[in-house]
């Protein structure tokens, strides 16, 4: 069976060239991986998901390729090993979709069959729309399959321990998943770790990995409540300090000091969730 192998591009992705791996990048990396691969090797960058398979269901009817091996081109860690553990399992079973599961995201590319990708173009234009329409995500392909999962012959390469819980990303695409990938790869290459397995393991047991920026941030911007809850602690922990009830509290967070607050955040994490009043009721702040 012949196969091509396709990169997506994510022109918003700040880091995907900077060479912090060994002296190259991500996308160097990625292309290596791709190199020890068979088949010719393509980058697209399209607009959304239903243009995505458009995309690829021509380049593997203008090659004659039978099916895409599909990866975003700023994974560091692109396991080889496990490449081949996945083409042998797509190609012996006759597959329409495979893929790793219970690996981190990053480890391991997405096999898709060219007939499949045919349909799951029309899907995509068709009654699931709403998908095809979005831009094209991570999980896009799989998510779109999911609808229908039944009706698809899938082949999933087990991780032989479940690492889903740590909910490692090992791409290039935000400033914390590229911190976890630079900091991974100071420890791989401590411990001269090549196979997908063991790099999960070693990551699951570097601190860097684990922690890198904040993505989420409660904000106080009003400490009035309307019940004082005897189940929460804020409404007694507040009286006591402040010798007020809460039911009766005034103090709210201006609009200017809650604006450079997430300013500095933004700055920081780049991309993170901001969780308005962990306590208080946010809609008593009169800005």
């Amino acid at each position: 069976m012949k196969s091509i192998i396709v990169f997506f591009n994510d022109k918003a992705s700040e880091y995907g060239d900077k060479k912090v791996f060994g002296g190259k990048s991500a996308k160097e990396l990625s292309k290596s991986w791709a190199e020890n691969l068979t088949g010719d090797i393509f980058t697209v960058e399209s607009k959304n998901l239903s243009q995505l398979l458009s995309d690829m269901k021509k380049l593997c009817t203008e090659n004659s390729a039978d099916y895409v091996i599909f990866s975003w081109n700023d994974l560091p860690y692109l396991n080889l090993e496990l490449t081949k553990q996945l083409i042998d399992s797509h190609t012996e079973y006759k597959s329409e979709y495979t893929f790793a599961d219970g690996y981190p995201y990053g480890l391991s590319p997405e096999l898709i069959d060219a007939g499949t990708l045919g349909i799951l173009a029309e899907l995509s234009k068709t009654t699931q729309n709403s998908l095809g329409e979005k831009s094209v995500e991570r999980d896009s392909i799989y998510n779109l399959i999911k609808t229908d999962i039944n009706s698809f012959e899938v082949e999933a390469e087990i991780a032989p321990e479940d690492w889903r819980l740590y909910r490692f990303a090992f791409h290039c695409g935000k400033k914390d998943n590229f911190l976890q990938c630079t900091v991974l790869n100071e420890a791989v290459a401590d411990k001269n770790i090549t196979s997908a397995n063991g790099i999960s393991s070693l990551a699951a047991k570097t601190l860097g990995c684990l922690k890198t920026v904040p993505g989420f941030y409660n904000v106080q911007i009003a400490d009035k409540v309307h019940s004082n809850y005897v189940y929460l602690p804020y409404c007694k922990a507040y009286e006591e300090k402040n010798k007020l009830s809460p039911l009766n509290a005034t103090s709210c967070m201006s609009y200017e000091k809650f604006s450079t607050l997430v300013e500095k955040i933004a700055a920081f994490s780049e991309k993170a969730v901001i969780n308005l009043s962990a306590w208080g009721e946010p809609l008593t702040n009169p800005d």
